[in-house]
């Protein structure tokens, strides 16, 4: 990327013809289609004898079928060549008043006035198996529920694949929540992450085709989008086989063939074309192993195995149609959150392991991580922090936290700003204030609009919780963010969006890209709601409206900048704020509908079910990752930043009464209470009160070892303010939420 410091800046011509493209062909292509409202209500199945297959339909429209050609399944078993498993070698029959279960698939139809679909045969040398399927309604959708059992007749190591092939007349838009968003910003990004390149040749990091383990999806789901419908996939994340074998599930996107476009569930699992480490330093692991790898169910003679799945077919007006289906499969996987000790009690853990462990005497803010002398002012740490501090230093009347934080904020506006751009420094250390942070590898050591929007924001918020008698005090506090925001606005473009860094010599604008410049979005909604001058109102609702156009191409990129352009969750935080402060301003129901799209999108990250722990610390301690989020469709860990944005999950469950929002808000309020330690080293690491970034989930090696139950072993000072503002929101105390 270009950086300059003179201000003239425009986003580059390729990134913003991409953006402008994307949403332009997605706008085009669904206006053209039936705006639906409600959820699907009459999806089945039915085989064609002429064809060798069995459709999947929405009334008389065939959207997709099971199957891959005439293949029902796919057999690989260990040292042998593949193998199909014909459709035409089955049995099928329905099971109702008409047919009484005759075995002839003239009868193989599914409706809603027909109890079952079954489907029996020999999988190979293998064994049998039987699947029946049925329509049943979940959480007011219905559904094509199936479920597969495998008797085995030997002893084996195998992975079966279940192709749907997709009945696309035009290029589908494909999801993997939390791993695959559309391309993964394929056109832009020159990341290292899963690309999903369409129609190409299968490779690394482009590929048209990915299986990987389903751990790696937070609904262990596949989904596409294409001419008007959804299908989307969804299957527990593993098997469990006495007396203690556990064997995970697989998914796949494969759009390799140039007739049909395919989705897959596996049983067992392999990652192909290789398997993806995450973004990490080479003396970790490499970002890819050289080539594929197998995760065989190793089963033995006699062994039964069961796996249940769904099948999600509707209308889709727009590409926010995976909402519901995300709903459906959180209701089908949900379980338990972790419920380890009390809101108060980590709240006074985390305020007192941040007031003695993370504030430097050089400066008074908070360092970044253990045993560094950094102190951000935004994006990992700083204003992040001194807010809920301050929040909690309120509640628990423990002025100690009130004054810290207080002091941190008059540090900053008194001593950290720039007043030749108009911004503040970035971050203190090595004892000065500077622009170049740790992130200076990729962004060249200019003001980011990230650090300083959230920074800027986090100080409004302070604000007012002062008493009257404070903010007669603290009005400079006020008078940097106005400059700051009338810096941001003087720039802003014609399309409403801000730019991503300014000039440390002038402010102007510097060629930095990406979503992060939204952070300058609520602060200028919460300033004028503080002050009511309605220039930051007009450049407020400017912005929402680019930000949000981006948000709905389900690609936003370039908040976490060290993310390589990858899809990422972290801008949409602060637009998700803006929604909910702009609705606040306005009334206007455009920004309750946009904030529900914004937290639905944020809970597409989020971990619909408890995922099975392979190590310690994690499977020691019993941890439950539902609630968790990740970060990046390049980072591959869990943890809990997103529990910033409870607040406004909680708002968005008060004026609407939709129960999911307040599910979702306590298992990610709960899990949050789960990632403290309430003891010294109780995770492998640390003191009383710390709380790491990163949660290793899966077979991905990001961050340390082991993978699948590691952490980093470091203090974040920021996850645990994540969580912290989390414990400090007016909900944590409603009877809702206990």
């Amino acid at each position: 990327m270009a950086l300059t410091g003179t201000g003239s800046w425009k986003r580059s011509a390729r990134a913003r013809l991409a953006i402008f493209f994307i949403f332009i062909t997605s706008t085009f292509f669904y206006a053209a289609q039936p705006s639906v409202a409600t959820p699907l209500e009459t999806p089945y199945l039915k085989y064609d004898a002429a064809e060798k297959r069995l459709g999947i339909y929405f009334n008389e429209t065939l959207v997709g079928w099971i199957g891959r050609g005439d293949a029902y399944f796919l057999l690989e078993q260990q040292g042998k060549p593949p193998e199909e498993i014909p459709i035409s070698s089955t049995s099928l029959w329905s099971d109702s008043v008409a047919s009484q279960r005759q075995n002839t698939k003239r009868f193989s139809q599914l409706t809603s006035a027909t109890k079952s679909l079954t489907v029996t045969g020999k999988l190979s040398s293998l064994g049998r198996f039987e699947e029946t399927f049925q329509i049943e309604t979940l959480r007011a959708s219905q559904i094509i529920k199936s479920r597969l059992t495998i008797t085995l007749e030997k002893s084996a190591s195998f992975i079966l694949l279940r192709p749907y092939s997709l009945g696309a007349k035009a290029k589908p838009i494909f999801l993997a929540p939390g791993y695959i968003y559309n391309t993964n910003n394929q056109v832009i990004s020159d990341g290292k992450f899963p690309q999903l390149s369409y129609k190409s040749s299968p490779g690394i990091p482009e590929s048209s085709v990915f299986f990987f383990r389903s751990d790696r999806s937070s609904y262990c789901a596949v989904m596409a989008i294409y001419d008007g419908w959804i299908l989307a996939l969804c299957a527990p994340e593993g098997i469990q086989l006495p007396p203690d074998r556990f064997y995970y599930n697989g998914l796949a996107i494969d759009t390799s063939q140039k007739e049909m476009d395919t989705l897959y569930l596996t049983l067992g699992y392999k990652n192909f074309p290789a398997r993806y480490n995450g973004n990490c330093s080479p003396r970790i692991a490499p970002r890819w192993e050289e080539g594929p790898n197998y995760g065989f169910i190793r089963g033995k003679a006699n062994d039964v195995l069961t796996l249940e799945s769904i099948i999600y077919v509707a209308p889709a007006s727009d590409l926010f149609a995976y909402e519901n289906a995300n709903r459906v499969f959180y209701y089908f996987l949900r379980q338990e959150p972790m419920r380890r000790t009390s809101p108060s009690e980590a709240a006074r853990l985390i305020a007192d392991a941040i007031v003695n462990d993370a504030v430097t005497t050089a400066s008074g803010l908070f360092r970044v991580i253990d045993g560094s002398d950094e102190c951000d002012i935004g994006w990992t740490g700083g204003m992040m922090i001194a807010y809920p501090l301050l929040r909690a230093g309120k509640i628990y009347e423990e002025p100690r936290w009130r004054a810290v934080a207080i002091a941190a904020i008059d540090t900053l506006c008194r001593d950290g700003f720039n007043s030749r751009a108009n911004m503040f420094y970035d971050c203190f250390k090595e004892g000065k204030w500077t622009t170049r942070g740790w992130w200076t590898h990729w962004t060249g050591g200019e003001h980011l609009a990230y650090t300083n929007g959230q920074a800027a924001y986090f100080i409004l918020r302070s604000y007012q919780e002062l008493t009257p008698e404070e903010k007669t005090k603290k009005g400079f506090w006020l008078i940097a963010v106005r400059k700051i925001l009338r810096q941001a606005i003087r720039y802003q473009l014609a399309d409403g969006s801000f730019p991503g860094s300014f000039s440390s010599a002038d402010g102007s604008p510097v060629d930095i890209e990406g979503f992060g410049s939204c952070w300058l979005l609520p602060s200028c909604v919460l300033m004028y709601q503080l002050s009511g001058k309605e220039e930051f109102l007009r450049a407020a609702i400017r912005a929402e409206k680019f930000y949000f156009d981006w948000l709905a191409t389900l690609e936003p990129w370039g908040t976490p900048l060290d993310a390589e352009k990858s899809v990422d969750m972290e801008g949409n935080l602060a637009l998700c704020i803006a929604e909910r402060h702009l609705h606040e301003a306005t009334g206007s129901s455009l920004y309750l509908d946009h904030l529900e799209r914004s937290i639905h999108f944020d809970l597409s990250w989020k971990w619909a079910y408890n995922t099975f722990l392979e190590n310690d610390p994690l499977r020691g301690l019993n941890w439950r990752s539902i609630g968790s989020n990740s970060a990046s469709t390049c980072n591959i860990h869990l943890h809990p930043m997103s529990n910033m944005i409870l607040g406004e999950i909680w708002y968005a469950y008060k004026k609407t009464g939709d129960m999911y929002y307040l599910d979702r808000l306590r298992d990610s309020f709960y899990f949050g209470l789960g990632c403290v330690n309430l003891k010294d080293g109780e995770f492998g690491f640390g003191k009383i009160g710390w709380v790491t970034e990163q949660f290793l989930h899966t077979d991905a090696l990001q961050g340390g070892t082991p993978a699948d139950g590691g952490v980093w072993k470091r203090y974040l000072p920021w996850a645990a303010a994540a969580i912290l503002t989390s414990l400090t929101e007016e909900f944590a105390a409603a009877r809702e939420v206990r």
